[in-house]
């Protein structure tokens, strides 16, 4: 019973009594023998150093799966000793976005003492956004060159927007289609882009370190971006695409990119062309590939007639279509198949390879759910050292979908089976924690992201 709940439950004919006499003058000691107060508890050792570093990268992310910045920069006043660890996981993923805030991180990471190397040293993942149109842009030079800064760096994701002088240029060239549309009909072609990145910015980026890891979002009016940036790293081995799909510049373009991807992910508002993949993965296995909006039933086929021997993990927002059937289940060594609508074409899961580890599904009140249960069903008790076998389950809840009457059923097949069933309700949660390390192998089943879904989905 709480101190509180004793007070209310005290029956009111019980007065407590309080004794408040007392005499200054000897119910206190002289002021000169009152011993001082221990400023810590006697014979408590210090936290050590280890148990505080570990604390502190387990709370590296928030709810959000965002760093803790706010959390790592209270950490970092504590003492001296708590201050350069909490810096360097401040420092280990970067933002930046005005020309203000590349000031501040040349400051912290460009001078030469060991601790700004330090700092410098402790940045592995930045994100950059360049738009000309902010009041305080950041220009491309300082994007080169706050990478050069950056030794470790391995993980980058930029935001590309249409630069002001482009704008103005297009702008003007369009005036003069319209003019000159009065003489001609056939001069109306639309004006060719300026190229986004100078020839100065492009030999500043050539000095940075070699990422593996890069996520390109364009916004610009320039659709051959991203082709410059491919033939500085052809050590990229993880690549994300955003925003209008990439065209092959011609005639200048060069065979095919040089490096070797590991990890695709597509966000493109119309899929590239297959031109496109062709050059792309040309000396590429991929061993995952996502699509975060629906592709066509064509690309999905070149992928399982191209990629299709070695790809382990595929996402799609949907599969109902049973087009897409036939071309998923030629990829014979799958692993983890990821989707997100609650309408699944059904089946599929009755010729998933036997490979198959972790299926990923949306879940309202009308999804039919038998197959997936039969699949658990089939599968063999999975042991903590059996690398085969179903090893995970997770739904993704749309309406109600945890009234679904079969749910139960599920939930009792998987925990017989020893089969994890992961519940989520968070779409972009779902996407995050079901990629893996983009400088690690792609392979399924990665038991820290498991981790993750089991303290993020406990219910």
């Amino acid at each position: 019973m709480g101190f509180f709940s004793f007070l209310l439950t005290t029956p009111a004919s019980r007065t407590i009594q309080h004794d408040l006499s007392f005499d200054l003058t000897t119910t206190y000691p002289p002021r000169a023998s009152i011993p001082p107060l221990p400023t810590s508890a006697p014979n408590t050792p210090p936290i050590p150093l280890e148990i505080v570093l570990n604390i502190l990268e387990a709370s590296y992310f928030d709810d959000a799966l965002a760093p803790n910045t706010a959390l790592l920069s209270a950490c970092s006043l504590v003492s001296k000793s708590w201050s350069p660890h909490a810096q360097k996981l401040l420092f280990k993923h970067v933002t930046l976005r005005t020309n203000a805030a590349y000031t501040a991180f040349c400051q912290a990471v460009d001078h030469d003492n060991a601790r700004a190397r330090m700092l410098g040293a402790a940045v592995l993942r930045m994100r950059v956004v360049l738009d000309a149109k902010h009041p305080d842009a950041l220009t491309h030079a300082s994007f080169a060159n706050a990478l050069t800064l950056c030794p470790n760096l391995y993980d980058l994701n930029l935001v590309l927007y249409a630069s002001s002088s482009s704008a103005a240029s297009n702008s003007s060239l369009d005036l003069a289609a319209s003019i000159g549309a009065s003489e001609s009909s056939t001069s109306t072609r639309p004006p060719p882009a300026l190229p986004s990145f100078s020839d100065h910015t492009l030999s500043l980026l050539a000095a940075s370190p070699k990422i593996s890891s890069f996520h390109f979002t364009n916004w610009s009016n320039d659709p051959h971006a991203i082709f410059p940036l491919l033939d500085l790293w052809p050590s990229i081995r993880s690549l994300a695409i955003t925003g209008p799909p990439p065209t092959l510049p011609t005639p200048t373009i060069p065979t095919s990119f040089a490096g070797s991807l590991n990890d695709l992910r597509i966000n493109c508002q119309s899929p590239p062309s297959l031109d496109f993949f062709d050059w792309l993965l040309h000396s590429s296995a991929l061993r995952s590939l996502e699509f975060e909006r629906d592709p066509p039933a064509s690309v999905v086929e070149y992928f399982a007639d191209t990629q299709g021997g070695s790809l382990i993990s595929l996402a799609l927002p949907t599969l109902s279509a049973h087009e897409f059937v036939g071309s998923v289940t030629r990829m014979t060594v799958l692993k983890e198949l990821r989707t997100e609508n609650p309408w699944t074409c059904q089946s599929i899961h009755g010729r998933l390879p036997s490979t198959m580890q972790h299926l990923a599904l949306g879940l309202d009140l009308n999804t039919p759910l038998q197959s997936v249960l039969d699949l658990v069903k089939r599968c063999r008790r999975s042991d903590d050292d059996d690398e085969e076998g179903l090893r995970a389950v997770t739904l993704l809840l749309w309406n109600n979908g945890e009234k679904h009457p079969q749910l139960p059923a599920l939930k009792m097949a998987c925990a017989y089976k020893g089969v994890d069933l992961l519940i989520m309700k968070d779409v972009a949660k779902m996407r995050t924690l079901g990629r893996g390390d983009p400088v690690g192998d792609v392979v399924f089943p990665r038991e820290k992201t498991i981790e993750n879904y089991k303290v993020m989905c406990a219910h």
